[in-house]
């Protein structure tokens, strides 16, 4: 599999908040400011895509997104099975 991940500096999360953050239309930011469409789209788009999406955040310390694929066959490895 094909892993990347994001580490992002910043205040972290309590896990109520990150519990939710991919369900459509949470957000922690003001009325008027966001959708709470962002990750709940992000995750729809790797999981059709076959792979995964995760966080673990750490409140006072930031948080981490990964992201895992199936690593793709090379069409020369196709062409030879």
């Amino acid at each position: 599999p094909t892993r990347r991940s994001s580490d992002l500096t910043g205040t972290g999360m309590t896990k109520e908040v990150a519990d939710k953050i991919f369900e459509p239309f949470f957000t922690t930011k003001a009325q008027g400011h966001g959708t709470g469409l962002g990750l709940a789209t992000s995750r729809r788009l790797v999981e059709q895509m076959g792979g995964t999406i995760t966080v673990t955040s750490q409140l006072g310390e930031g948080t981490t997104f990964t992201l895992r694929f199936r690593a793709a066959r090379s069409r020369a490895v196709e062409a030879a099975s």
